[in-house]
């Protein structure tokens, strides 16, 4: 995560996230003492990254039938995270890289284009 002050003494911490696809409930459970302490220290906190939460099909209302892709779903809400992308970031149409935040009005316009730069099954 970084920290970014503004000129007007206000900051945002960014902080990119990769889960790997495999990972168990303990990392689930460090993924959450982590971003409950960003909290704490910060109001305008911007995630992005692969969550490879693959088996939420639409994230306008996401809920999924994996049990720990639920249990990521529901920490985000708690923390009051939105993801603001809510279309296939991936070549097989799945909505794999997000971008969360609990400040969705510091966010005018998102544009997913295919990876123009280097070759990826994930679009940027």
């Amino acid at each position: 995560s970084i920290e970014i002050k503004f000129n007007d003494s206000s900051k945002l911490c960014v902080s990119t996230f990769y889960r790997y696809d495999y990972s168990k409930k303990d990392t689930l459970d460090s993924i959450e003492k982590y971003y409950r302490e960003l909290c704490k220290k910060y109001s305008k906190i911007v995630i992005i990254g692969d969550l490879n939460l693959s088996s939420v099909k639409d994230w306008s209302c996401p809920i999924s039938t994996n049990e720990l892709h639920n249990d990521y779903i529901k920490l985000f809400f708690e923390l009051g995270f939105q993801n603001l992308i809510n279309e296939p970031t991936h070549k097989d149409g799945n909505t794999l890289d997000l971008l969360l935040t609990n400040q969705p009005g510091l966010i005018k316009d998102i544009c997913i284009t295919p990876d123009l730069i280097c070759p990826s099954d994930h679009y940027s």
